[in-house]
This record gives C-alpha cells, sequence and structure tokens, in this order.
C-alpha cells in the first residue's frame, strides 16, 4: 500500500500507421491491457493514460506525449510506463534523452515492460542498442513507404492526402477520384468567367457576390475537421475566396483528368519536411480520372490569362515592383494589364481591396504611364535642385534624363506611397502622390 500512494503512473500508448500491419500485438487496446495489468500486479496508481493514436514515433510533438510531459512537469506524474522503448519514440537520440536523461532529472522513473527496462534498476545495458534498432526501423519503413507511393503514383493512383476542390475519393477506391457534382459546378463557374476574360481578383469577388463558400469551408461543412483552422472558418466570411486559390485552380491540370503525383517528397525520414521535385522526376498520367473541364477550354483560359499578365521580363513589370503600397491597407499595390476602348493599359491595383473590402474599401488604383510620367519629373526636377546646390551626389545626374529605370528609383526613392488616387479620362486629371526622398 505504501508503494500505491508513493508511484502515480502515466501510461503512455502510442500507434502510427506504421504499425497496422502488426496486428493486434500493438493495438491500442493491447497496450493498454498490458499497462493495466502490470499496474495492478505491482499495485501501482494510474493516474492517467495518455494515447497518441496514429503518431509516428520519429514525431515528438505528438499531442498526449506532450500533456504527459506538462504533467510531469506540474508533479502530476512521478512514473512513466510504455509497452516497450518503440512506443516511447523510434528517434534514438530523442528517445534516449527522455528515458536515461529528462525523466530522471524530474525524479520520474521510467518502465518499458517488454523491454525489461526500469530506470530504478539502472535501465538496460542493451536499451541504447534497441533505440538504435528501433530508429533503423523507422528508418527502414520509411524507404518502403517511398517507394510504394511511388509504385502506386507509376500506376495512375491517387496518393494525396487531400482531394483537389471539385473531387471526391471513391468509396470503393481510396486511390481514384471522381467528381463532387456540386464542387464540379463551380469550378466550372471558375472556368467559364475566366474564359470570359475575367481576371482572379474578379472571380473571387464574383464567387463571393453569388454566396458561394470557399473550398475550406465547403470541406469542412461536409465533416472534414482539418479545415477548422482556416480563416475563412475563424472570422466567419465563409465566402471570403481568395483570388490565389482561384489562380491555382484554374492552372491545375486535375481538371482535365490529368494526375500529377511526387510533386514534393521527404528526404529526411525524422524531419519529415517535404521538399519540391524537379519537374522532370514528377509523374504525369494523363486520363486518370474523369475530367470536368475539357481540354480546349483549359487551353483558351490559360491563353486568355497569359494575354493579360505581363512578363517578368517585361520593363514595365519591374520598374516600379516592391515600391508601390496601398495607403488604406499597406498592400503592395500589383500591376494588371486592362484593354481600353482605345489601347490597351497597364494599371496598379490594390488587389486586397477585392478580397477584403472591409479592412481596405476604397479602390486605389493608378495608370503606369501617368505615374512614370509624373515621377519621370519629379526625379528631374530634384536632380536638377541637388545640382544647382552644388551637392556632390549621383542623384544630381539624373537631372537630365529622359527615361527612368529600376537602378534610377533605387537610387532616389525610397518609398512611393499611393494615397487617394483621382483619374479623369480628360485633361487635367489630379494624382495625388506621397512619396519620399533618400
Amino acid at each position: 500500500m505504501q508503494q500505491e500512494q508513493l508511484y502515480r503512473a502515466g501510461l503512455y500508448l502510442r500507434l502510427s500507421k506504421d504499425d497496422e500491419n502488426k496486428g493486434e500485438s500493438v493495438s491500442i487496446g493491447t497496450q493498454r491491457a498490458i499497462l493495466t495489468d502490470f499496474c495492478t500486479a505491482n499495485h501501482y496508481r494510474i493516474h492517467k493514460y495518455y494515447i497518441d493514436d496514429g503518431y509516428s514515433g520519429l514525431n515528438f510533438e505528438r499531442p498526449a506525449f506532450r500533456e504527459l510531459l506538462e504533467d510531469v512537469e506540474r508533479g502530476l506524474v512521478n512514473m512513466v510506463i510504455t509497452k516497450d522503448l518503440s512506443r516511447l519514440g523510434r528517434d534514438y537520440i530523442m528517445t534516449g534523452y527522455y528515458s536515461e536523461i529528462f525523466f530522471q532529472a524530474k525524479g520520474v522513473r521510467y518502465i518499458a515492460i517488454a523491454d525489461d527496462f526500469d530506470s530504478n534498476k539502472g535501465g538496460n545495458e542493451i536499451a541504447p542498442f534497441k533505440n538504435i534498432l528501433n530508429d533503423m526501423y523507422a528508418r527502414d519503413i520509411s524507404k518502403k513507404i517511398r517507394n510504394a507511393k511511388h509504385q502506386r503514383a507509376k500506376q495512375g493512383l491517387f496518393i494525396s492526402g487531400q482531394t483537389p476542390y471539385g473531387y471526391q475519393k471513391n468509396p470503393r477506391n481510396r486511390n481514384q477520384l471522381i467528381i463532387d457534382p456540386e464542387a464540379a459546378a463551380v469550378v466550372r463557374i471558375i472556368f467559364s468567367l475566366a474564359g470570359r476574360g475575367m481576371g482572379s481578383v474578379a472571380i473571387a469577388s464574383e464567387l463571393k457576390a453569388r454566396r458561394i463558400v470557399t473550398p475550406s469551408v465547403y470541406k469542412y461543412q461536409r465533416g472534414d475537421e482539418r479545415f477548422a483552422r482556416y480563416p475563412a472558418l475563424k472570422n466567419g466570411d465563409h465566402c471570403a475566396w481568395c483570388a490565389t486559390t482561384i489562380s491555382q485552380i484554374l492552372k491545375n491540370p486535375v481538371y482535365i483528368g490529368t494526375l500529377i503525383s511526387l510533386k514534393t517528397e521527404v528526404t529526411n525520414y525524422k524531419t519529415k519536411r517535404q521538399n519540391p521535385v524537379p519537374t522532370e522526376r514528377q509523374i504525369v498520367t494523363p486520363n486518370a480520372h474523369e475530367a470536368i473541364i475539357d481540354n480546349a477550354q483549359f487551353e483558351r483560359v490559360r491563353a486568355v490569362r497569359a494575354g493579360n499578365k505581363c512578363t517578368a521580363n517585361d520593363h514595365r513589370f519591374n520598374l516600379f515592383r516592391g515600391k508601390l503600397f496601398c495607403e488604406c491597407c499597406g498592400h503592395p499595390l500589383q500591376i494588371s494589364r486592362k484593354q481600353l476602348k482605345d489601347r490597351e493599359a497597364d494599371i496598379y491595383l490594390c488587389m486586397y481591396h477585392y478580397s477584403h473590402p472591409e479592412i481596405c474599401p476604397k479602390t486605389h488604383r493608378i495608370y503606369h504611364d501617368m505615374l512614370y510620367s509624373y515621377v519621370l519629373k519629379q526625379v528631374q526636377s530634384f536632380a536638377k535642385s541637388m545640382k544647382r546646390k552644388k551637392v556632390n551626389s549621383k542623384i544630381s545626374e539624373y537631372g537630365s534624363i529622359q527615361e527612368l529605370t529600376p537602378e534610377v528609383l533605387d537610387a532616389v526613392i525610397e518609398r512611393i506611397e499611393i494615397g487617394h488616387v483621382k483619374y479623369k479620362s480628360k485633361p487635367g486629371s489630379v494624382i495625388q502622390i506621397r512619396w519620399k526622398l533618400m
């Protein structure tokens, strides 16, 4: 009875997908029975069961494990028991740290039943070797999983966790995509609007006006709890589409039935960090599933969008990049090409206004040619004044400049801040700009 009062045991149970092939021998139910029987036989009082179901042994940020450590810190638990050392973890360094350093420093007795490890009895001399073997096992499993995914991808099977918006997993074959009729209808609307020349921001605004919920909200409403943390659910605006989401949909070949697999890979089995895979190594499978959009419409939309963009090599594109900011919300202005009645024109816009009008209520915009002319005159005027004052400055060299370049702007302008911009097509239009000179 004295021992019963002395120890408050935290029983830790863990099961990962890697353990499923072992069957009932490592199941949560089996672990619970083994740990309970052990405590009963030795008269240890059970404080709590800590269960991580579906977590890798290489990941030590498991919720139940972190809770166990917090209870140790608070003095609620002074004994930790696992079925074996691998249940604690499969990283031999971290497992060794907790079993031989952390628990002992906190005055906590640690027992791994199947491995005959008891910190009160000096541990076990072969425990470090078992930790290394568990680590090697995890490495081998990681390699096998990677190879298996590669083989399934080569067969044209869907191997990702989350399905693209517009599709769902086939209940009879989880590696096959089938059309989700309700979401697919929205995808068709998006492509239809893009085919008419509407940009991503305008399409996002249109979907919001039609009160169509975002993909994350849609999936959450259908029971996927993984999307509970998304901003659209937190701020209550379930129809606040993002222009980036629209762009990703419009350029994704999954909607013409083409499946691209292995876009990322895990190169370190411990960190589990996803790294991008070069395009030539990705696996592309045409006609892997039923298409939502036909090839002709997909290519037509791509051509329309390509015609609406300035290329990265376009001088106009780079000139004011990173130097224009919305006075209202502070976001950078973005360039967009518009077709006017008599010509094409580049215009700088605050895209944040269209997706979040409650934060940025004003449509801030300015035409590139008007801004260019204004800034050129300002630079020339400022450079001439520097020259008249006989200030030995590189800026004075720009007094006779006839063309702006990024180098000139970087030398002269710290930041151009757009305030209230008023544009009128007739002469005498007013542009209100605040800017600072270095």
